[in-house]
């Protein structure tokens, strides 16, 4: 006998009235087990699951939810169901999958104070590489803050990752060559160069600022 998915939301919706939470449950579960792309089911289910103390589960469901709204780039729906999920579950991957959420939204400050938060978790866990990639994100969400990559520079060169560092210093040269603040930007490229001597971009961010500081030698020469 086929499914009548018409027929198992009405009887859902008779035994909800009846206040018969864990009977409606199961209609609600037969309904997506033969319709999986019922979102709004769905979401409904990770509801009354979680009512019923079923935390679990209420977190497999909001999380389909919250998957399907992202590919749909529905990202302020989905992130107001990963908050649901933030709620029932800590962790630094609802953290990680809010950030992201609010950076596709355009919601940088936003975007910012999650991928902190993760960041701030991998440190606490010694998982210093992770956190600092993490922390570029930050870097980049941050285009006021001329100082970010520097710091990050100088983290990756105290774990002894000198080509990670060498990226870092040279974004903040770039940083700072984009304020117009040459002297500065050599410095930061210099350091890079030292720890990398193939960071192109390093080396052409230090030639266009020596450029720019009307240095025509000194940049002739590196060319």
């Amino acid at each position: 006998m086929a499914f009548d998915k018409n027929n198992a939301m009405r009887n859902a919706e008779k035994l909800l009235a009846q206040g018969k939470i864990k009977a409606a449950i199961g209609e609600y579960k037969s309904v997506i087990r033969h319709d999986p792309k019922d979102i709004g089911t769905t979401n409904l289910l990770g509801d009354l699951l979680f009512k019923n103390g079923d935390t679990a589960e209420a977190v497999k469901c909001y999380t389909t939810v919250g998957s399907h709204y992202a590919q749909q780039g529905f990202f302020a729906k989905a992130i107001a169901v990963y908050k649901k999920i933030a709620k029932l579950q800590s962790g630094p991957e609802i953290s990680k999958e809010l950030a992201e959420l609010y950076k596709a939204k355009g919601s940088a400050s936003e975007a910012r104070q999650h991928f902190q938060i993760v960041a701030d978790h991998y440190q606490k866990e010694g998982r210093t590489l992770e956190a600092l990639e993490v922390l570029k994100e930050v870097a980049f969400l941050d285009p006021k803050n001329t100082e970010v990559y520097q710091q990050l520079g100088e983290s990756y060169l105290k774990e002894g990752y000198n080509t990670e560092a060498a990226e870092a210093f040279s974004a903040h040269g770039l940083r700072l060559q984009s304020l117009g603040r040459c002297d500065e930007a050599v410095a930061a490229f210099d350091r890079a160069i030292e720890l990398d001597g193939n960071c192109r971009d390093a080396l052409a961010g230090w030639c266009e600022a020596k450029f720019a500081e009307g240095d025509l030698a000194s940049a002739a020469k590196r060319i």
